[in-house]
């Protein structure tokens, strides 16, 4: 379907939401990837603490 933007701009909806679902999924595995990294990189907040020194 086609839809209007802005003054009379024509607009292909699934093309758009395509491109939108596409760069949130870049985000989503971006921010998982990252966070799959090395786990003496993350502080924990679960696990307690430990004292050096």
């Amino acid at each position: 379907p086609w839809g209007k933007d802005g003054p009379g701009k024509d607009v292909e909806l699934y093309l758009y939401r395509s491109m939108i679902g596409s760069l949130m999924y870049l985000t989503a595995s971006y921010s998982d990837s990252d966070y799959g990294g090395a786990s003496q990189d993350r502080k924990s907040t679960t696990e307690g603490s430990q004292f050096l020194g």
